[in-house]
């Protein structure tokens, strides 16, 4: 995707894909994961908004001016959004620009709670498909970075999907390595942000200037060493994110 100007509320999706193969017997059958390819943005202005799903490859968006908040709400009663990622598998994220870079959310799809045309409440669902080795990346050359966290604003406006108390909590858990870079400026951390357990998990915030929490509530980065084991999973799905 490439514009000489500004990419403005656009959602792109490029997810990998299960394939049945093997035999008829349920001995023969397996899923063989085909990754979706590679995603690449690049703005000869600024990236506004949108979303963007990457499923077990890399995304890459370039902005030469900022990548910063959409020119539309995606609910009228609300402010706009900042753009959001969502990351799947092994898959690796690096947005970068010449200005600033705002992030809403990176976020684990299928940690978030299933659409209230789906029976959510009756029979809920949760699993985590960040691989060991994802990771996101940011970097801003004349500019800040700001990384939010405000589960309770998105899962307002996501009314589509049915967050009971306690679920939000799944729109501030990251992939399990996060390198933020403001080479110029400041960064600036919102909300109580998580990075998913993994062997090699890994945090490096870097500042020319400051690194600072900006909520009227507490702010924290925790680089979680939680057993895997006791989280939600594909083989262990769980029916809440109690342990999350």
């Amino acid at each position: 995707i490439q514009a000489g100007g500004n990419v403005a509320n656009l959602s792109a999706s490029v997810p990998s894909i299960g394939r049945q193969v093997g035999g008829l017997g349920f001995g023969q059958s397996r899923v063989t994961q085909v990754p979706g390819g590679d995603m690449q943005v690049r703005a000869g202005g600024s990236v506004f908004g949108g979303s963007y799903l990457v499923g077990g490859s890399r995304a890459s968006v370039v902005a030469l001016d900022s990548v910063s908040t959409g020119t539309l709400p995606q609910n009228p009663n609300f402010r706009a959004l900042d753009p959001i990622f969502a990351i799947m598998g092994e898959a690796a994220l690096d947005v970068s620009a010449r200005a600033g870079v705002r992030v809403e959310a990176i976020i684990n799809p299928t940690l978030q709670p299933l659409g209230r045309a789906q029976n959510a409440f009756e029979y809920p669902s949760f699993y985590s498909t960040y691989g060991a080795s994802a990771r996101a990346s940011l970097t801003a050359v004349a500019g800040d970075i700001v990384l939010r966290a405000e589960d309770d604003i998105l899962s307002r406006q996501f009314d589509s999907l049915l967050y009971q108390p306690r679920e939000s909590v799944a729109l501030r858990v990251l992939p399990p390595a996060l390198h933020a870079a403001a080479l110029s400026r400041d960064v600036e951390l919102t909300g109580r942000l998580s990075l998913f357990p993994a062997p090699k998990g890994n945090v490096e915030v870097f500042a020319a200037r400051d690194v600072v929490g900006e909520s009227a509530n507490a702010v924290s980065l925790l680089l979680s060493n939680a057993d895997v084991a006791f989280l939600p999973s594909v083989e262990r799905p769980q029916g809440n994110l109690d342990r999350v």
